[in-house]
C-alpha cells in the first residue's frame, strides 16, 4: 500500500481522486479500507472491544482500590517465586502488604495508560501516513489480538476436555469475596509477570547479552522490549512451561495447557514490546469479571459473545502469521529492534 508522497495533499486539496505524482487513491483513507483483509479487520474490532474492556476493568480496579487497601491491613499474604512449583519466600502483612497493593495498582494503571497512549500515537501516525502498518504493529493491537486468541483457545479447550468428562477445577474461587478476588487477580497480573517473564526471560537474556552480545545493553533486557531472537524464543517457551506447570497447584492438571498457551503470549509481548504489554494482557485476562463486579451483567455477556466471535478471527490471524522459517532469520541474542513496533 502506497504511502503519501510530497504532493498528495496538494492534489487532495484540488479535489482530485488520485495523486498526479504517485497515483495514490485519495478518496479513501487506506487505514479503513480493510475489505480485502477480513482477519485484520476482525483484529481492529477486537482492539476496539479490548479498549472498552480495559477501561471498564481499570475503572473497577481504581474504584475498589481504597476498599481493598483497607482490607489488606488485616491480611497476611505470601510473596512467591516459581521453582517450578510455587515457593513462598516472604509473608507480607500490615503496612508492607498495603504498600504492595499500591505498587500493584500503580503498575496496572501505568501499563494501561502507556499502552493506550502509544496506541493513540500509532493510530495518528497511521492516518497521517495513510497506511495501517503503525496500527498493525502497535503493542495494544497485539495485546488485544493475543488476549482474544488465547481466551478463545481456553474456551475451546474447556469444551473439548468436557467431552471426556474433564474440567479445570475452579471451585477454590468460591472461597473468596469479590474484593478478595480483585486483590488476588490484580496481584497475579503484575507479580506473575515479574517472576515468570522478568526472572525467567529478562534476567537470562541480560546475562547472555552481558557476556555474549552487547554488555552495555544488558540492563535493558530486564524490562523487555529487546526484540525477538533465537535465544528469546527458547526462553519464552521454557518460561511458558514453568508458568503452565505452576497452575497445576489449585487448578489441577487440566489448567496446564491453556496456561502454557497464555504464557507463550505473555512472553511474546514481553520480548517484543516490553513488560507493560504482558502485564496489560494478563490484567485483561484475569479481570474479565470486572463488569460483573460492577453490576454490569449484560456488558459481561456481550464481551463473552465478542470473545467467541472475534477470538476465532484473532486466533486465525495468529496462526496465519506463524512462519517457522522466520526463525532462520532471527539473531541469536537480544536484537533491540527485531520485530518491535516502529
Amino acid at each position: 500500500m502506497k504511502e503519501k508522497c510530497s504532493r498528495c495533499d496538494e492534489y487532495a486539496g484540488r479535489g482530485a481522486r488520485f495523486c498526479g505524482e504517485c497515483g495514490r487513491d485519495l478518496a479513501v483513507n487506506p487505514l479503513f479500507n480493510l475489505g480485502g483483509r477480513p482477519l485484520f479487520t476482525g483484529c481492529v474490532i477486537a482492539a476496539i472491544a479490548s479498549l472498552v474492556l480495559v477501561l471498564v476493568e481499570a475503572a473497577c480496579l481504581v474504584a475498589n482500590a481504597p476498599a481493598v487497601f483497607g482490607l489488606t491491613g488485616k491480611w497476611s499474604y505470601p510473596l512467591i517465586l516459581l521453582a517450578p512449583n510455587t515457593v513462598q519466600v516472604y509473608t507480607m502483612s500490615g503496612v508492607v502488604l498495603q504498600a504492595f497493593w499500591v505498587f500493584i495498582v500503580a503498575a496496572l494503571v501505568a501499563s494501561a495508560a502507556y499502552a493506550l497512549a502509544k496506541f493513540y500515537g500509532d493510530f495518528s501516525k497511521a492516518r497521517e501516513k495513510g497506511t495501517e502498518s503503525p496500527v498493525e504493529n502497535s503493542s495494544f493491537l497485539w495485546v488485544s489480538v493475543l488476549f482474544m486468541a488465547t481466551t478463545f483457545f481456553s474456551i475451546a479447550y474447556g469444551l473439548i476436555i468436557a467431552m471426556f468428562g474433564l474440567s479445570v477445577d475452579a471451585s477454590w474461587l468460591d472461597d473468596y469475596t469479590d474484593r478478595e478476588m480483585m486483590f488476588l487477580l490484580a496481584d497475579a497480573s503484575v507479580w506473575e509477570e515479574v517472576i515468570s517473564r522478568v526472572l525467567l526471560v529478562g534476567v537470562p537474556m541480560a546475562v547472555l547479552t552481558l557476556f555474549l552480545a552487547k554488555p552495555s545493553q544488558a540492563p535493558r533486557c530486564l524490562l523487555g522490549g529487546f526484540g525477538m531472537s533465537r535465544a528469546a524464543v527458547v526462553l519464552i517457551l521454557a518460561s511458558a512451561l514453568v508458568f503452565g506447570y505452576a497452575h497445576n497447584d489449585g487448578w489441577g492438571i487440566e489448567k496446564i495447557i491453556p496456561s502454557m498457551a497464555a504464557g507463550v503470549s505473555f512472553g511474546y509481548l514481553y520480548v517484543r514490546f516490553g513488560l507493560y504489554a504482558s502485564i496489560l494482557m494478563h490484567f485483561l485476562t484475569d479481570y474479565l469479571s470486572a463488569p460483573q463486579w460492577l453490576g454490569l451483567d449484560a456488558l459481561y455477556v456481550m464481551f463473552i459473545i465478542l470473545l467467541l466471535v472475534l477470538g476465532l478471527a484473532c486466533f486465525a490471524y495468529v496462526l496465519k502469521g506463524l512462519r517457522l522459517q522466520k526463525l532462520k532469520g532471527l539473531p541469536w541474542f537480544a536484537s533491540f529492534g527485531y520485530g518491535r513496533s516502529e
